[in-house]
């Protein structure tokens, strides 16, 4: 349309000023509140009202140094699950001079685990503070191993009790679980390891002999030999047993009727190796 027309017909002119002039009004709008809005976000809200810290879900930090790496956790897992981290935060900071920063608040000043490996401490944080909680912590055998020792030197009894539940059905070498039984004070593990042992048809090997000490593998031998006489003895009384003499027809035969009900196979192991090991099982054992 031509500017000629556009002057015949005012009503289409006035229309085109009335949209332009709309149109500026709405950005000019748009630009204050947008202006606003990025104002309200670099302008920090003031807090009106008392705030104060949630009882329970308002965790400080701890640092630590392991092997080199920088680790900052929730202190409250260390502080409610270990008798040995409690105490040590309920030390006095910096003793007389309060002006030393507190071990553990920040990076420049960490708690130092000394003789801790990086990845064992990190094996023991995936059990104490799993990052997906709602999954099943699936560790290695290498790993567990770790989480158990520093969660016993520590005394995280939960977390013990985590690595241990899943260690058993990992074990499977008779041998690792006597020396681990003994090394991590495992007691669950010693007689159930001892008997297999002592039952089983082969004496210890060289390689397992050199592992568990000589003269443990000296005790256990004695041990085996004491299982096959009470075995060969336990198998005479049996077929003693099914065949009726004349003697067991007109009265009854006492011998046979001391066999415990907890006995396995009609032999004490329990008896033999305590006698022969004594009542604490792992005084044989190498320090290991």
């Amino acid at each position: 349309m031509s500017v000629q027309s556009e002057r015949n017909n005012p009503s289409i002119a006035a229309m085109g000023r009335t949209g332009q002039e709309s149109q500026e009004d709405t950005n000019v709008e748009y630009t204050a509140q947008h202006r606003t809005s990025e104002g309200a976000r670099n302008v920090p809200a003031t807090v009106t009202e008392e705030t104060i810290e949630h009882s329970v879900y308002y965790f400080s930090l701890v640092v630590f140094l392991v092997d080199g790496k920088l680790f900052k956790v929730p202190r409250i897992f260390f502080e409610e699950q270990s008798t040995v981290f409690r105490d040590w935060f309920m030390l006095p900071p910096g003793g007389e001079n309060s002006e030393i920063i507190p071990e553990g608040t920040s990076d420049k000043q960490p708690i130092r685990l000394e003789g801790v490996k990086k990845d064992d401490f990190a094996a023991f944080l995936k059990l104490l503070i799993p990052l997906k909680p709602w999954e099943t912590v699936d560790l290695q055998k290498k790993e567990l191993i770790a989480a158990l020792a520093l969660s016993t030197m520590w005394e995280f009894k939960q977390i013990r009790e985590v690595a241990i539940l899943q260690l058993e059905r990992l074990l499977s070498d008779v041998v690792e679980r006597i020396i681990l039984g003994q090394k991590y004070d495992v007691g669950a593990w010693i007689l159930p390891a001892y008997t297999e042992l002592a039952k089983r048809l082969l004496p210890p090997t060289v390689e397992e002999a050199s592992r568990l000490g000589m003269e443990f593998t000296f005790k256990m031998i004695q041990a085996r030999e004491k299982v096959i006489k009470a075995r060969a003895h336990a198998s005479g009384l049996r077929d003693a047993k099914a065949r009726p003499t004349g003697f067991a027809l007109f009265s009854h035969d006492p011998r046979p009727q001391d066999v415990d009900s907890e006995q396995v196979g009609d032999v004490n192991y329990v008896a033999i190796l305590t006698g022969v090991f004594g009542k604490n099982l792992r005084n044989f054992l190498p320090n290991i």
